[in-house]
């Protein structure tokens, strides 16, 4: 099983931040969005997780990823 091309999650910051300069500021992705100007505001800067929904939102699948720990 293959799955693609794995981002880190600055990745997804930085096309958070894209998406918002687009549109002028955080707060007006934020309402566009209907999410809280908080939230995306600490995505963006590492203090909360990136949601499953944002990511989407920024062209991102979020997954969760096990490996086998050597020994």
């Amino acid at each position: 099983m293959s799955l693609g091309k794995i981002e880190n999650a600055q990745m997804v910051r930085e096309a958070l931040k894209l998406a918002c300069f687009r549109v002028g500021t955080q707060q007006a992705w934020a309402e566009l969005h209907h999410i809280s100007p908080i939230v995306v505001s600490d995505m963006i800067r590492g203090k909360r997780d990136i949601s499953t929904r944002i990511a989407a939102t920024v062209g991102f699948e979020r997954i969760t990823v096990y490996r086998k720990i050597k020994k």
